[in-house]
């Protein structure tokens, strides 16, 4: 009988105690309350029998701790109730994480995902590897193409504004400084840019169908002696061109299918010239070759060599036609060589002292340096890269890259490590950079290197300047997204 009343006297006290909450308007019972119930339903409070404290049979049904439910000991017990903290909301049952993610998208924007942080604030992150410029997900950039020069980056966004990053010596990255970036920057002038080139320390390309230059004053379309352009100056008064590419000291670009080229004078094919030696200088676009007729498309850059196809006839001229470089075959009109029929080859890339072409999937390359052969080696006919006839992709320099069964493989000047010494990483043959096997394009200069794989990009190397576009600096051996934490279409390197 005595244990019969002392269990009524405990559901008394325990349901006045919860009456004595219920004008504060709480739900989630009394301040003793919450301290009785542990996190498993068990009462600890002093004094009560112990089958109910230990959660026996007697307990209530509902003694659930709603501070500590869920949230654990993330509700404090203060004044006259349990409030959950801030990124909490109190339900029947305990605090609840509030998903801030369910709500316009967090306010992340539709480049971006949401990311539920427990207890706080949300985070964002660019979708699909698009370059987080800020590293908050606030500006996320999607990119159509993109470009290595010297030193420095340019990419166009899915927006067709300009970026750039690197080095900033010249004025290359056209955002009126000269101060060099870590990560991508806004070129100054806005429009609607479709095509990108770096080259050596200058940067060109086409907003509204007219070419705009910018950095070293030799292809600017000034006078030798100009100042340096920090922002795009135009080059030329056409308003119809579709393609640019850049090499050191030069420039070439494809308006109704005629070719115009400017800085140093690439056409010149003078016996015994070096190379390297600077040769006239042509301002203003000049026409090189028959005009429109001619049907000019796919030009790309070395160093002081392009290569193309004239009416789909693989052609390349430049470096006064030395064999060594753009190799042997017929010359035609003193300036162009030939270097096979037409039909022959599917993609062929000039860079560096070298042009590298596919033909039925196989690869084949020639001029000097590491050609893939492992060797070091000068050859003037073109030389077929091992036996694999799945190549989709190549782009030739002191660096040379391809894409073959989807996977990246690189050969030549990979980068320099930023070792003390100042010895070169190179490999003598293609060699798969990562494990990814989702590659649609790439890219190199000398010893950085970059690709897209679906809309991300990413790029790896050498970092001297920048370059890699992390935000913080130093080379890295395995391909990293770039932007501070990062949508393409398109790769090209300048040289």
């Amino acid at each position: 009988m005595d244990t019969d009343l002392n269990r009524a006297a405990v559901w008394v006290a325990i349901a006045l105690a919860i009456c004595a909450g219920c004008d504060s308007g709480q739900t989630t019972g009394s301040p003793s309350l919450d301290d009785a119930y542990t996190a498993d339903g068990g009462i600890v409070m002093e004094g009560l029998p112990a089958d109910i404290s230990s959660g026996g049979a007697n307990a209530p049904p509902d003694a659930i701790d709603t501070s500590m439910a869920d949230s654990g000991a993330d509700a404090e017990c203060v004044g006259a109730g349990c409030p959950c903290p801030e990124g909490f909301e109190s339900t029947a049952t305990g605090c609840i994480d509030i998903d801030e993610c369910q709500l316009d998208n967090g306010g992340c924007g539709d480049r971006a995902q949401c990311v539920n942080e427990r207890g706080s604030a949300p985070s964002c992150r660019c979708r699909d590897g698009r370059i987080d410029v800020h590293g908050d997900g606030s500006e996320c950039l999607g990119t159509l193409a993109v470009s290595l020069g010297e030193s420095h980056v340019c990419a166009i966004s899915e927006d067709r504004v300009v970026y750039c990053w690197g080095d900033n010596t010249y004025g290359q990255l056209g955002d009126g400084t000269n101060d060099s970036r870590l990560q991508p920057v806004r070129l100054s002038m806005g429009g609607y840019w479709t095509a990108i080139a770096a080259g050596g320390h200058h940067t060109c390309g086409i907003r509204d169908r007219t070419v705009y230059c910018w950095g070293s004053n030799a292809v600017i379309g000034q006078p030798l002696g100009s100042p340096n352009a920090t922002r795009p100056v135009r080059v030329g008064h056409d308003d119809d061109w579709s393609e640019i590419a850049t090499g050191d000291l030069s420039a070439c670009a494809i308006a109704r299918g005629a070719l115009y080229c400017w800085g140093q004078d690439v056409s010149s094919t003078r016996p015994g010239d070096s190379p390297l030696e600077i040769i006239p200088v042509a301002y203003e676009p000049k026409m090189i070759g028959g005009g429109p007729s001619d049907d000019w498309s796919g030009i790309s850059a070395g160093r002081q060599h392009f290569c193309g196809f004239r009416r789909g006839l693989p052609i390349c001229f430049g470096a006064a036609l030395n064999p060594q470089v753009v190799g042997e075959g017929e010359t035609l009109d003193e300036a162009f060589r030939a270097v096979g029929a037409v039909g022959e080859w599917d993609v062929i890339s000039a860079g560096h002292y070298k042009v590298c072409g596919i033909r039925d999937g196989a690869l084949y390359c020639w001029g000097q340096g590491a050609l893939g052969n492992g060797v070091f080696e000068t050859l003037q006919r073109p030389t077929r890269v091992g036996t694999d006839a799945d190549w989709k992709a190549v782009v030739a320099g002191s660096a040379s890259c391809g894409i073959r069964g989807g996977s990246v493989y690189c050969w030549g000047h990979l980068h320099d490590s930023g070792r003390a010494d100042g010895v070169r990483q190179y490999a003598l043959v293609p060699t798969r950079i990562g494990d990814a096997d989702d590659w649609i394009a790439v890219d190199a200069h000398r010893g950085t290197m970059c690709g897209l794989r679906g809309m991300g990009l990413y790029c790896w190397g050498d970092d001297a300047n920048g370059q890699l576009g992390r935000g913080i600096g130093g080379s890295v051996n395995v391909p990293a997204r770039v932007g501070l934490t990062n949508d393409y279409t398109g790769v090209a390197v300048g040289e």
